[in-house]
């Protein structure tokens, strides 16, 4: 009997040793394996600033694409055709005849360039006499003449340079002459002018706004140059004018007033050689945000560019009562953005500086974008199921949040695939296993990163190929991995231990509660390592409680085992784990057992 409980109490001693032995000491161990399973950009509108039209066609001048679209007003669609590319420096543009005038200031200096809009053939001209003009406007007198008025302002005066293209019979050039009109009364800068209808035979009405009073003058251009001509006042209004544009409503001849933060419409009424103005409509309306207006026939057109978007006011009349309508004739699409899988996302690295905004129009940025920097392609963007290939809805991550918006596509150049360094490695205890390569997660937006699931144990993971590997965050990098249910994301690559078939896993018993650098020795001046908040790591034995630093050992991101020094106060240590509580209470029973052991035995020798 006694032999048998000698025996007994040997053996649990031995498990209870293997036991403790287990729950502290890591061991080699083999990981089970399992098989790895159009050019839409034409149509947007960015920056639209100025304006013109002449007949079915529409011109635009986008500001930020230095370029002038021509619109079909029958459908609001572009013609290609027809669009001017590589403008830059516009400041007004009007249409007569087959030509777009646009005056141009361009390092210093101001020319009238004349594109046939059948043709897209230029002539321009620069002479000192329309140097530091502001506005133009072009009006067609005969079949083979053109003028072109030029305004600028002395600080009293208001001055026309009046130009002429001439058609020669083989093609349409500008004359070396011209015409200075000189206005016999002191103005303020003009706003807008218009050239309008009058009786006079080879005579031209100029109308003309400065600050809240509208001016006339007649132009005789068949008498050659005149150096002063009359000027008279039409009217006055009670805001500051914007601009002046003709309107046609059957037979009636009108003019818009647009002022700051109203619409008047005057009727014209002209005589031998008079011009009056009756009030027609007058409208509220918020104009403040357009930059610049154009008319044609009963219609005028006003761009925004801050809004990007075209308006339209219709000018008409129901009995005896004019009416002025508006709605938007040309505007962007919302873009719609379809998000990419985890295994499809690309990545790209900045060829140059620039920027990433809200809008695939916008030129604010969210961010700025230094020459290097890596972003991810999150999501694909259509308007109207057609792709949009000019700009990529991206994720740029930085160290604080994420910033998701758009950024020209030739702006980035896109990061080579790369085989991971291990096809298998096991994810630690407690990682994240996150939709987006980023450790910052949202609950809002189109496109936003969340955490698919937390891994409460060691896992086995498959990490897969891809141009993930060659990318970076500035504070983490990330494998994309694939579990044995086929979930696939992206895990800190420091949450990981490399699996080489067989490998001596660390047994932590800590976990780092701040972000904390690793150092070389227990005085804390070298610097070996960096390790995020909630790394697991292992306390090794034998170190004072009070000592301020603490020696840790810990498996980094590739597999290889580490050991350092971090400040204590940035170490939590784990409980006592259920299988050491199994143990201490073994423990405690095969000493009790002992005990009773020994006691008997001493009682069986003394009797």
């Amino acid at each position: 009997m006694k032999n048998i409980m000698k025996k007994t109490s040997l053996i649990i001693l031995v498990i209870l040793a293997f036991t403790l032995f287990c729950a502290q000491v890591g061991f080699k161990t083999g990981l089970p394996a399992y098989a790895e399973t159009p050019n839409n950009e034409a149509m947007l509108l960015f920056e639209p600033t100025l304006i013109a039209s002449s007949g079915n066609n529409l011109y635009v001048y986008d500001n930020q694409k230095s370029e002038i679209k021509c619109y079909d007003k029958s459908n609001y669609e572009v013609d290609a055709d027809k669009t001017i590319t590589d403008v830059s420096g516009c400041l007004k543009m009007s249409v007569a005849g087959d030509f777009l005038f646009v005056l141009v200031e361009e390092d210093s200096s101001t020319s009238i360039v004349a594109y046939n809009t059948q043709t897209k053939a230029k002539t321009s001209i620069s002479i000192d006499q329309i140097q530091n003009c502001f506005s133009c406007f072009a009006e067609q007198v005969d079949e083979n003449t053109i003028l072109v008025f030029a305004s600028k302002y002395t600080g009293t005066k208001n001055v026309f340079e009046v130009l002429t293209l001439k058609n020669d019979g083989s093609s349409w050039q500008f004359l070396e002459t011209y015409i200075e009109c000189n206005l016999d009364t002191e103005t303020a800068k003009l706003t807008s002018f218009v050239i309008t209808d009058n009786t006079l035979a080879d005579h031209l009405t100029i109308v003309f706004s400065s600050g809240t009073q509208i001016y006339k003058f007649y132009l005789p251009y068949t008498e050659g140059q005149k150096t002063t001509y009359a000027l008279s006042s039409l009217t006055s209004v009670a805001l500051s004018i914007k601009s002046l544009e003709v309107l046609t409503y059957s037979d009636e001849i009108h003019l818009a007033v647009i002022e700051s933060s109203k619409i008047e419409v005057y009727k014209q009424t002209v005589g031998a050689d008079s011009l009056s103005l009756t009030l027609s409509i007058s409208q509220n309306q918020q104009v403040s945000g357009y930059n610049d207006f154009c008319s044609n026939g009963s219609s005028l057109f006003a761009t925004n560019a801050t809004g990007r978007y075209i308006t339209k006011f219709d000018f008409a009349k129901s009995g005896d009562n004019y009416l002025l309508s508006s709605s938007n004739a040309i505007e962007n699409p919302e873009p719609t953005l379809t998000p990419l899988s985890a295994e499809n996302l690309e990545y790209y690295v900045a060829n140059k500086n620039t920027i990433i905004t809200d809008s695939p129009y916008s030129q604010t940025p969210l961010e700025e974008i230094e020459n290097g920097t890596k972003v991810v392609r999150v999501a694909t963007i259509s308007f109207d199921s057609q792709p949009l290939t000019e700009y990529y809805y991206c994720l740029l991550s930085l160290a604080e949040k994420n910033v998701y918006g758009y950024i020209p596509s030739a702006d980035l150049d896109e990061l080579e695939s790369r085989a991971p360094a291990k096809t298998r490695v096991s994810i630690n205890l407690g990682a994240h296993l996150y939709k987006l390569p980023t450790r910052h997660v949202e609950t809002t937006g189109a496109v936003q990163n969340g955490i698919l699931f937390d891994f409460d144990q060691i896992t086995d993971v498959v990490v897969l190929s891809g141009a993930i590997n060659n990318y970076t965050t500035p504070n983490a990098t990330f494998y994309l991995i694939k579990t044995s249910d086929n979930k696939i994301g992206f895990v800190e690559t420091d949450k990981v231990y490399i699996s080489n078939g067989s490998q001596n896993m660390i047994r932590n018993n800590a976990t780092l509660t701040v972000r904390s650098s690793v150092y070389e020795e227990e005085n804390g001046t070298k610097v070996i390592d960096v390790l995020n908040k909630d790394t697991r790591v292992r306390i090794d034995d034998n170190q004072s409680t009070n000592a301020k630093y603490l020696r840790i050992t810990y498996n980094a991101a590739d597999g290889t085992e580490k050991t350092g020094y971090v400040l204590a106060s940035n170490l939590k240590r784990d409980a006592w784990s259920v299988m050491q509580t199994i143990g201490l209470i073994l423990v405690a029973v095969n000493v009790v057992v002992l005990v009773v052991l020994y006691v008997i035995r001493k009682r069986i020798n003394h009797d």
